[in-house]
Order: structure tokens, then C-alpha cells, then sequence
């Protein structure tokens, strides 16, 4: 991968393979999530068509990450020119710092970002998803970077007790919870053994839900995240007094934040609401266990704050804003490709002009 050293900004930059030492230091990082991991932004680009790349920086005291999927721009739009794009593997990678830094460092480092992607010579776009908890900066827009806001996440801390935490339920949670508890249903934390019951309610989900054909994972997905975070990974469940399987979540913990990767819960339970109990579980567990700071819920379907949000929402008052980086490298191939893609589609202007990069608008 090509590399590009900044006198002006006192920063070396550099695109690097997943094969690459640089990208594994990520793990010595105070803070990394596995969403920074070369194996899991493999694992995504798979599912994609992609390569997984990492743009790191490094100046006299901080290092930087950005975990990205770089995948070719169709020849259709593109007129068979060798243009690709960077995105951020699914979830929340967004940039990984090795120590904070000031906004005027901020600066530097997106802005040299953007011209080693102009640099390149074939990079059109990156759309970056920042990390709600790890990236809470707020940037100025200008020419060519922009930032957009989309909702909320929900964060729960674990830092306090668990009556405090309790407190900040909605009172119909505590109830409903106790009342799940009366009925025999029952939270436990890790039970692999259950994939195949999981994978069951997870696509019984996705088709009420009329999720879109990416949340459709291969079963050989399931097996290689495991595989890739070992005892960093838990497959919780919560199951009925004839232990089937109610509700269950994929959650990670990375040094100290858990994370809600995937949940499902089974329609024949829907009325029961046993995910109410899941997250409680983790929750309780999670309090009783130090070194746990947030138990981190995510946000809304396509991060609006629908009634999924509302539903995390009961479990506490702190929010996190989600926010993307919308970077074009270049400007004039940009323009050019929206313009064949509406072609293509035969039409005079894209249905969504939010959406970003415009010419993937399906």
C-alpha cells in the first residue's frame, strides 16, 4: 500500500493491508472495540464484495486508525476506470486514537485523510461511521467533508449500582422484567451450544422486520466471529419454562463496553417481551463484574428513533449522538459518476439527495 509522509502537518500516513503489523497494534490501544479488529472489517468486507484496508497516521505523541472496506465502483457508472471507494465495516469503528487530541490535531488528521484518498489516484468517496462513544467531535463542514448527523444510541453505565441503574428504568420495565422472572423465563449469558436456536429467531426477526438482504448473514459468519473473539463474545439468550428460546443478542466486551452486535427475539414470544430480561441479565451480570463501564445498546432501525429506540431508551435517560463522515477525494470523477448513475437509472435527480455516496443509491 502506498504511504505519504506530511512535512506541513508532521504526520506519516499510510494505507495498510489487514496483514499488516500496524494494523494489529489497534490491540494495544486503550479503549480498541473489535470493531477496529482487521479480522472483523475481513469478515464484513466478505460479505460485500470488498478488501478490508486501514489508513493509519501516526505524529510525535498519537497514532491513528480508520478501519475501511474498499470496494470497486461499477463499471457501469464508472466507464470501466479503475475508481473505488472506502466505507466503514458495519457497526461503529469510526477512528481509534491512541491518546486524545486537541480539534486543531482533529483537523490535521481528517484533512490529511482526505488528500491521501485524492492521492491515491483512484478513491472517489469514504463514508466513515463514527464511533457514538469513542468520536463524540463535531466538524465543520466545508467543500468536501461533511458530517451528518442520524439520531441517537443508548448507553447504559455500569459503573454504578445496580439499584441507581434500576432507578433510571422505566417503571413498566421493572415490572414486566419481574413479572418474566415469576413466569419461569430465564437469562443466561453465554451458551453457544444454541447457535442453531439463535440462527432460528434471528432470521424470524429479519423477515418481520423486512430487513434488507445484508442482515442475512451466512451461518459461516456466526461461527467466524466467534472464532475471531474468543471468550470476548457472548451469545446471551433468554429462554421460556420449556427452555426455548425467547429472545437472545450477540454482545461483545472490549475493554470494559459491551456492545449489542446482533438481538432477535422469537414472534411466538413477541407479547412477553423477553428482551427486557436480556438486557437486564447483561446488565446485572455486567455490575457484579468490575472493569465494565457501558453497556452500549445502539440506536433505532437505520438509527432513526423509531420504536426499537424507544424501546432501548426505557433502560436509560443517556444518549450518544451517531454521526457519519461524508468525504469525497475527488470532486470532479464525484460529479461524473452521479451523473452516469442517474443515466443509468434514467431518471433526472436521486430519490433520497441525502444519501451518500449518491451514485450507490439503489
Amino acid at each position: 500500500m502506498f504511504e505519504i509522509y506530511s512535512k506541513e502537518l508532521d504526520i506519516h500516513s499510510e494505507f495498510v493491508s489487514s496483514s499488516d503489523p500496524q494494523w494489529q497494534e489497534v490491540r494495544e490501544v486503550e479503549g480498541y472495540d473489535f470493531y477496529h479488529l482487521p479480522e472483523y472489517a475481513k469478515l464484513d468486507a466478505s460479505l460485500v464484495g470488498g478488501t478490508p484496508i486501514c489508513w493509519t497516521a501516526e505524529t510525535r505523541n498519537n497514532k491513528t486508525w480508520i478501519p475501511l472496506i474498499e470496494r470497486r465502483i461499477p463499471d457501469s457508472i464508472s466507464k470501466s476506470k479503475n475508481y473505488v471507494d472506502y466505507s466503514s465495516p458495519y457497526g461503529y469503528p469510526g477512528i481509534l486514537f491512541s491518546s486524545p487530541v486537541s480539534h486543531e490535531q482533529l483537523n490535521s488528521i481528517i484533512r490529511q485523510f482526505q488528500a491521501d484518498g485524492a492521492d491515491s489516484g483512484n478513491c472517489v468517496t469514504s463514508f466513515l461511521r463514527l464511533n457514538p462513544i469513542l468520536n463524540p467531535f463535531v466538524w465543520q463542514k466545508d467543500d468536501l467533508i461533511e458530517q451528518a448527523d442520524h439520531g441517537h444510541t443508548i448507553t447504559v453505565p455500569l459503573d454504578e449500582d445496580l439499584e441507581e441503574i434500576e432507578n433510571n428504568f422505566y417503571s413498566s420495565y421493572r415490572r414486566a422484567i419481574k413479572k418474566l422472572l415469576d413466569e419461569g423465563f430465564t437469562f443466561i449469558l453465554n451458551d453457544r451450544s444454541r447457535l442453531d436456536d439463535f440462527l432460528a429467531i434471528y432470521r424470524d426477526t429479519m423477515d418481520r422486520l423486512e430487513a434488507s438482504d445484508y442482515y442475512y448473514f451466512p451461518e459461516t459468519y456466526f461461527e467466524q466471529l466467534f472464532d475471531m473473539m474468543g471468550d470476548k463474545a457472548y451469545l446471551s439468550c433468554v429462554t421460556d419454562k420449556n427452555n426455548e428460546m425467547a429472545a437472545a443478542g450477540i454482545f461483545t466486551d472490549f475493554n470494559g463496553v459491551i456492545q449489542s452486535h446482533l438481538a432477535a427475539t422469537s414472534t411466538t414470544h413477541l407479547e412477553h417481551s423477553p428482551s427486557k430480561l436480556l438486557y437486564y441479565g447483561l446488565i446485572e451480570w455486567a455490575t457484579a463484574n468490575s472493569n465494565h463501564k457501558w453497556l452500549h445498546l445502539g440506536g433505532g432501525l437505520n438509527s432513526k428513533e423509531d420504536s426499537l429506540y424507544k424501546f432501548k431508551r426505557g433502560f436509560s435517560p443517556i444518549e450518544n449522538q451517531f454521526s457519519t463522515l461524508r468525504i469525497i477525494h475527488d470532486k470532479q470523477a464525484y460529479n461524473n459518476l452521479n451523473y452516469n448513475a442517474l443515466v443509468e437509472a434514467g431518471r433526472e435527480e436521486f430519490e433520497d439527495p441525502d444519501y451518500f455516496p449518491l451514485y450507490r443509491q439503489g
